[in-house]
């Protein structure tokens, strides 16, 4: 593999999500790259003896884990151990003055059925049999067939969720938001009322927030590299758990309402007031 220059507030993001307990291939699949396991084992390694995943030339902004949770006020996020991160900063400040009640997280994902095609599959690859005896296998297709799964989720669980095969471009998330996920919302200051989006250029764009104000909602954008405030992108490691144990995904016409009951089933109201607490929005 070539060598490839990461960014050190990816390298900070990428060794945080791995002492968060992350696979390597859940932090690979969450930033569409493809980092080494050995390039993982050096950086934690530089993490070890000088509390730095990266050179010294950023060493002053690292010296101590990262504290600064959401739930701090805006005066007091200054005086948390510095992220290295000014965007996150802005991010803790603004959300301190909103209720965890008020915030409802969104993400898209894919969900690949393909495991020979796919590090993220969904398929078992394992199986049990009486000595002496074959396991029973399910046949599987040489194409790579992916669903794309969108839920929304707020304090009180699954607010919403799309899942559908086709890619899911600008119009399709546009739709998505303006007849399915803010009818579900309520105007600001009220339960459901700000909507919380990753920094992707593509919700940067196009009607999103012209659909958001016209409910009468507020947008926030999290910050880059920040996958543990988000509470959603913990949940889909338990949804892919909950596909492999029980889905029995074959590719057929009826994986996508597999999935979808899932979700269903993962995204509860237990679950997200844990992962909320587990991203700082509550105490």
């Amino acid at each position: 593999m070539p060598f490839v220059d990461y960014p050190a507030a990816y390298k900070f993001s990428v060794v945080k999500s791995s002492l968060d307990g992350c696979s390597l291939d859940d932090i690979n699949d969450l930033y569409g790259t493809l980092v080494s396991s050995d390039s993982l084992r050096r950086w934690k390694k530089l993490y070890e003896d000088t509390r730095t995943e990266h050179q010294p030339l950023y060493a002053g902004n690292f010296q101590r884990t990262p504290q600064a949770t959401v739930h701090v006020s805006k005066d007091n996020a200054d005086s948390e151990p510095k992220t290295g991160f000014n965007e996150a900063r802005s991010y803790v400040g603004m959300v301190a003055y909103h209720s965890p009640e008020s915030l409802v997280f969104t993400g898209k994902r894919p969900i690949h059925l393909n495991l020979s095609h796919c590090v993220d599959g969904v398929r078992r690859t394992k199986g049990w049999a009486p000595i002496g005896e074959r396991t029973s296998r399910a046949p599987v297709s040489r194409a790579t067939h992916r669903f794309n799964v969108i839920p929304a989720v707020s304090m009180d669980g699954l607010v919403t969720v799309l899942v559908q095969q086709e890619t899911v471009c600008r119009n399709t998330y546009e739709f998505y938001l303006e007849h399915i996920l803010l009818p579900m919302m309520n105007p600001f200051p009220g339960p459901r009322s700000v909507l919380v989006l990753d920094n992707a250029s593509f919700h940067h764009n196009g009607r999103i927030v012209q659909l958001v104000e016209a409910r009468g909602c507020r947008l926030l954008y999290l910050p880059p590299y920040s996958p543990d405030m988000n509470p959603i992108e913990k949940g889909f490691s338990i949804l892919k758990s909950s596909l492999r144990r029980d889905g029995h995904l074959d590719g057929g016409i009826n994986d996508g309402a597999t999935i979808e009951n899932h979700v269903n089933y993962v995204f509860t109201a237990g679950l997200m007031k844990k992962l909320f607490r587990g991203c700082g929005y509550i105490d």
